[in-house]
């Protein structure tokens, strides 16, 4: 999409955010004495998604010592030992504007610091926290717990290429084991009607146990890097609060479209007139994810690789701007050509659940 600049006044604030709450379109809420969102009311559905008496996006410290391989384990009685945040040594008003708000808000815990922007958004519903820490510590682990009123027994979590579905009870020895499960982009908890998924771009540990779904933010391990994880850190996540479960909510696809944010490139008018607004491609079908889209590593043509994401099967459309030369599937070493069903600008396909599917493009 090309947009113009032109001089105008200054456009009114539609998205607000204070010390005391926020409102947007699609929810409105309150923060606690320590930072942390104490309220968010959905007003699509007409309810409340913080449990009552806790608080969204709650950083607590906890002391981690592993029993073995402290690099790479959470040891299982880590929640035994924790630490909550104080009030915030800064709350701060960054924008109140048409598009988004957005509140600064920095702690301080053990040895370490903690910043986040808090972003709550005119058209986009979801609530980013964008948070940098300076990490200092030896046998921590730092996490952010989002206790969410929903009924659930089991959770989504995104992997490469699908999802998987987990239990979050403890009735059996193995399911106390799974007390911290990897999800890539998304994990989702849901009732029939309604849920929640709580997004990332760079942190793949979980739980959600005690209707409270937990992401692991970071380490602090002396084994075999005395410093590890020593310095800045840089961390997205966000809340996705949804209407219905996470195949109608569209969770995988908000998990891609939040690690791959809109970038922004300026041309000259004439450039732009030229694109006319056309993208490479476009498919008409939610199921579909096109994951890469790369040169070929022989050098003949373009790569696109797609996926079904929903579990589900049926057929797609992929609609290209320009009108290729010709398109064939191909295997994922890009390897053994087949004839694709593919005319003018448009291929079509079908697919079965959580197929991955390859075609080279020549243009």
């Amino acid at each position: 999409t090309s947009f113009t600049f032109v001089f105008g006044e200054e456009a009114p604030a539609r998205v607000h955010a204070d010390r005391n709450g926020f409102e947007t379109p699609a929810f409105k809420g309150t923060f606690d004495e320590t930072g942390f969102i104490s309220s968010l009311y959905d007003k699509r559905a007409g309810r409340e998604l913080a449990r009552a008496g806790k608080s969204l996006n709650t950083i607590v410290y906890y002391e981690n010592r592993p029993h073995n391989y402290d690099a790479w384990d959470i040891n299982i009685y880590y929640g035994e030992h924790s630490w909550n945040l104080d009030k915030p040594t800064s709350f701060e008003v960054v924008t109140n504007g048409p598009v988004l708000s957005t509140v600064h808000v920095e702690w301080a815990i053990s040895k370490s610091r903690i910043a986040q922007d808090i972003t709550f958004y005119h058209d986009v519903d979801r609530v980013d926290f964008h948070t940098i820490v300076d990490w200092k510590e030896e046998h921590g682990l730092l996490k952010a717990h989002f206790p969410v009123d929903i009924f659930y027994n089991e959770a989504q979590f995104d992997i490469q290429y699908g999802n998987v579905r987990r239990a979050t009870h403890k009735n059996t020895s193995w399911d106390v084991a799974r007390f911290e499960v990897c999800a890539h982009k998304w994990a989702d908890v849901s009732e029939a009607s309604y849920g929640a998924a709580i997004l990332n771009d760079c942190k793949y540990a979980h739980d959600c146990v005690d209707n409270t779904i937990g992401i692991s933010l970071l380490r602090g391990t002396t084994h075999p890097d005395e410093l590890a994880d020593y310095g800045e850190h840089e961390i997205n996540y966000a809340i996705y609060p949804h209407m219905g479960d996470w195949r109608t909510a569209l969770s995988a696809r908000k998990g891609h479209e939040f690690n791959n944010a809109v970038q922004v490139l300026p041309m000259n008018a004439e450039t732009a007139k030229r694109l006319d607004n056309k993208s490479f491609l476009t498919v008409d079908n939610d199921n579909i994810i096109v994951d890469t889209i790369k040169c070929a590593e022989d050098g003949e043509g373009v790569i696109v690789r797609l996926y079904e994401c929903n579990g589900n099967r049926g057929s797609a459309a992929i609609h290209f701007a320009h009108a290729p030369e010709s398109v064939y599937e191909v295997d994922l070493v890009e390897e053994n050509p087949a004839e694709a069903d593919f005319s003018g600008n448009t291929l079509r396909f079908a697919f079965k659940p959580y197929e991955i599917k390859s075609y080279r493009v020549n243009f």
